[in-house]
């Protein structure tokens, strides 16, 4: 889920978003499924996470046709930008709170509470910035230095929030999946190293500050 929301972040490039959603909507939609087989906190997450895949499906497609100048859609797809908007304010709002929701389960206040904090701040920042940055781009009678500080504005919004989604969805695999990892047993021959694992291993390699030299 963590490596998910990184695509969920903008990085624009001639109206193209290379940091393409519906690639992080398909990660987490992945994490989500998993989440979900031991918490019933992520079910509506999960349905709303399938729907955004096909969603930022479309809305990817519809950038690749406006870039290449297949059909002239530009009006059509500012206005599908602040529809996308909204559903991507649902989603993350549906998500923070089954965060939130896990967490108390779990007995984990503070993160509970970082997550209550984020449902009211971080969706609100998301469409904020979406809807500022598709104004930017329709009014163009704007000065153009205005609307260029506009973007990065919005740019600089979306980045915040990505920061701290990614803290805040890591945080909680520390605190709670790792401490779990014994109950969540696995068919698999083989696994990624968690991030302790890599962090303990690296550390065995040395010895009194000195890297151990290999029999």
């Amino acid at each position: 889920m963590a490596f998910g929301c990184l695509f969920l972040a903008t990085a624009r490039f001639n109206g193209i978003d290379l940091l393409a959603d519906v690639i992080g909507f398909l990660i987490l939609y992945k994490g989500i499924s998993v989440a979900d087989k031991y918490c019933d906190h992520f079910k509506l997450s999960k349905k709303i996470c399938f729907v955004g895949i096909f969603v930022s499906g479309v809305y990817l497609a519809m950038q690749l046709v406006q870039f290449f100048k297949l059909i002239e859609i530009e009006q059509v797809l500012n206005y599908f930008s602040l529809a996308y908007a909204v559903f991507l304010f649902a989603f993350l709002i549906f998500f923070f709170l089954s965060l939130k929701g896990i967490a108390e389960q779990t007995d984990c206040g503070m993160l509970a509470l970082r997550a209550k904090i984020g449902t009211w701040i971080a969706p609100f920042l998301v469409l904020f910035a979406r809807f500022m940055y598709i104004f930017s781009v329709v009014n163009t009678n704007l000065d153009a230095a205005f609307a260029n500080n506009i973007q990065l504005a919005t740019t600089i919004a979306e980045l915040i929030f990505d920061i701290y989604l990614l803290i805040l969805v890591f945080s909680f695999y520390m605190t709670i999946c790792l401490e779990g990892d014994e109950d969540m047993h696995s068919n698999r021959k083989s696994r990624m190293p968690n991030p302790i694992e890599i962090y303990e291993k690296g550390k065995n390699k040395y010895k009194n500050g000195a890297r151990k030299k290999k029999k």
